[in-house]
């Protein structure tokens, strides 16, 4: 009679708890906005003062206002190239917005013809391909004053599929897009398209945040239980809604004004619904200095805010399925939004003579979900029998390799699972 050998390897876990502070990860975060006109060339050393070491996003206002009747010249479009290369350099990822306006005055300042504005689009195409690693997001359609698609001669259905059409598929970019309310994203995508839409990547941008019941007229005022699909929904409603889209989709933008919603309890409570990803950190200082003013768990309401912007991911437990032969690491992610990006993730294996084996494998985009635990297995690799290897997780951004902290002690860009005696 045959006898299965017994597994004995043994796995020994480290301890894992959650450091506080903010981390540095991509496509999340705080921003403050870079404004350009693009006739205009940058002096670079000046900018690059401008710079927030701590912020890794940051919003790219480019106004094509002086040539809103004109096709843009070579001359401008390699300006507006160089400002994208200078963030680049200094490693920020984008916010960009086209714009005709700054000044509030949209319907005055944008040009007379939709053709204009499409064919302003196909010049920049080919910019926002080159540069798309370091683009985080597109904001608007190019249409209203400061681009917040207000104000506008070009807000109908008809007009924004146009639109929409053009930059977000004929532009071919892999970034995400945003529109500014929720009704505009059921004006361009029919109820039965939402897998079509979270391919494109359409999330959201809200300059109005916790302004005022509609956000500024985000929402409609009025209650619509019995609503429309292309109507403007309550508060309530559009919240749910955003609660569903932004499980795929980024949201965020500035929060505005002394309402009473803007009171710390009440925006945590609201970002985690919506799922807020990236947030201005100078607008409005009126509702920023409330949650500074506010403590919260050993710290003030605004720092544990940031923290919390987008994914935060902390590791809680790591063990050895014998069985599978796998290790099953459980993460947290304690953010308001979901991971949206595909993801590689890293194992290794270290013993006493410091060889080192990786083994590598896809986490795939979204599958780290906000205030959700999720076990990742992972097979073990060929390793020398009778030895004991520390070992190490990591993940990266999948399209830059980027890496992306945990909220653990870190080594090396590294968590430590624990000690595997393989037997």
């Amino acid at each position: 009679m045959l006898f299965k050998k017994k597994d004995k390897s043994r796995f020994e876990k480290a301890i894992f708890t959650e450091e506080m502070g903010d981390l540095s990860n991509p496509g999340r975060g705080w921003y403050r906005l870079y404004s350009f006109s693009a006739g205009e060339e940058i002096e670079e050393e000046e900018l690059r003062w401008c710079l927030n070491e701590n912020e890794r996003l940051a919003l790219v206002m480019i106004d094509l206002g002086d040539f809103r009747e004109k096709c843009l010249p070579k001359k401008i479009l390699l300006n507006i190239e160089r400002i994208f290369a200078f963030f680049q350099k200094w490693e920020k990822e984008m916010i960009v917005r086209f714009v005709y306006d700054r000044e509030g005055r949209g319907m005055e300042r944008e040009p007379s013809s939709l053709k204009m504005i499409v064919s302003h689009m196909q010049q920049i195409k080919a910019l926002l391909q080159t540069y798309e690693k370091s683009i985080f997001m597109v904001q608007g359609l190019f249409l209203g004053s400061w681009g917040e698609m207000h104000t506008s001669h070009y807000l109908s259905k008809k007009y924004l599929r146009q639109l929409a059409e053009m930059l977000w598929e004929e532009t071919e970019s892999d970034c995400f897009f945003a529109i500014r309310k929720p009704v505009f994203w059921r004006m361009i995508f029919d109820k039965e398209q939402g897998e079509r839409a979270y391919k494109k990547k359409v999330g959201f941008f809200n300059d109005g945040l916790l302004a005022s019941e509609t956000d500024l007229g985000t929402y409609g005022s009025e209650d619509t239980r019995d609503r429309e699909w292309e109507q403007m929904w309550d508060r309530q409603a559009e919240i749910q809604f955003q609660n569903e889209i932004c499980r795929f989709v980024p949201n965020g933008g500035e929060a505005v004004g002394e309402n009473a919603l803007g009171e710390f309890s009440l925006a945590l409570k609201y970002f985690y619904q919506i799922h807020i990803t990236y947030l201005s950190s100078v607008y409005d200082e009126r509702v920023l200095e409330r949650w500074k003013k506010t403590e919260y768990r050993g710290m003030n309401g605004y720092d544990y805010i940031g923290m919390h912007l987008g994914y935060r991911l902390v590791i809680r437990n790591a063990s050895l399925n014998r069985k599978k032969k796998a290790l099953e690491i459980e993460i947290e992610n304690v953010g308001f939004a979901n991971l949206y990006e595909e993801t590689k993730a890293y194992l290794f294996f270290e013993d006493e003579r410091e060889a080192r084996v990786r083994k590598a494998f896809f986490v795939p985009a979204s599958y780290l979900e906000s205030r959700k635990t999720t076990v990742i297995q992972a097979e073990l690799p060929e390793l020398e029998s009778g030895r004991e290897y520390r070992v190490f997780f990591q993940l990266r951004r999948q399209k830059d390799e980027c890496l992306i902290s945990f909220a653990n002690h870190m080594e090396e860009g590294r968590v430590e699972l624990g000690l595997l005696l393989n037997r």
